[in-house]
């Protein structure tokens, strides 16, 4: 199926054999997608200390030992650039809030099909949204977002900065915000817009960036400059 035909990288934590079995059955059933199964939070973690990474979780909230929140918490917290969306798999739904607060999303047991489907068919919506198209001398490119450090507009040009290169178009970057949409990115200035997630520091007038570069920062973009980087600590972009 079309909406199904991106392929993503699927992990399941779940201690309960039965439910893990089911649920990657469901996904192999309509998805093309890479699925690995942990019978632990202590398991996972480890894969991730191994250089491991996924875009899409079902975690268990409760198993012996780290539970689902927390495990959570930690890989949110060590791996901030590579975040995975993180769906709770949960027997009641007095864990909603937290689960949306913590997560993406949940499933509550019995596991339903129907949900499950829907679930992925969003994620693949998610993910392909942190990929921004660009036009350039070359041809269309998609950009993954996370590897964007920041854009410049200059002479009628849009130069975007990443950690692969530098990819221009004659557009504006006005226009190229647009694109953006509600990705972890702030306008910092008439010429500049960085992405949160290479900002390592700041001062009155200048963004330190991981590349190592500097960007000014105008006075009448900081306070908005704060409150999207505040935003962003807090876990309120995922593109």
């Amino acid at each position: 199926m079309d909406e199904l035909s991106r392929e993503i990288k699927i992990g399941i934590c779940e201690d309960n054999k039965k439910d893990a079995s089911f649920l990657f059955r469901l996904i192999q059933k309509y998805s093309r997608a890479a699925v690995d199964w942990y019978s632990s939070a202590e398991k996972l973690l480890r894969a991730y200390a191994n250089d491991k990474r996924y875009d899409l979780i079902f975690m268990d909230i409760q198993m012996p030992g780290v539970n689902g929140f927390d495990a959570a918490k930690a890989i949110h917290h060590d791996y901030y650039d590579e975040r995975p969306l993180i769906v709770f798999l949960t027997i009641t739904d007095n864990y909603v809030f937290e689960a949306y607060n913590i997560g993406w999303d949940y499933v509550c047991k019995p596991i339903d099909e129907t949900r499950v489907r829907q679930i992925y068919i969003k994620a693949q919506a998610e993910i392909s949204h942190r990929r921004i198209p660009m036009q350039t001398k070359e041809g269309l490119l998609y950009l993954e977002s996370r590897d964007i450090v920041y854009i410049e507009a200059f002479y009628g040009l849009v130069k975007v900065v990443t950690r692969q290169g530098i990819h221009q178009n004659h557009t504006t970057l006005d226009k190229f915000q647009e694109l953006l949409g509600n990705r972890p990115f702030c306008r910092i200035h008439r010429c500049y817009i960085v992405n949160l997630r290479h900002v390592t520091g700041f001062t009155q007038t200048d963004i330190n960036l991981s590349s190592g570069m500097t960007v000014p920062l105008s006075r009448r973009q900081k306070k908005p400059f704060v409150e999207c980087l505040e935003n962003y600590h807090r876990g309120m972009y995922y593109g």
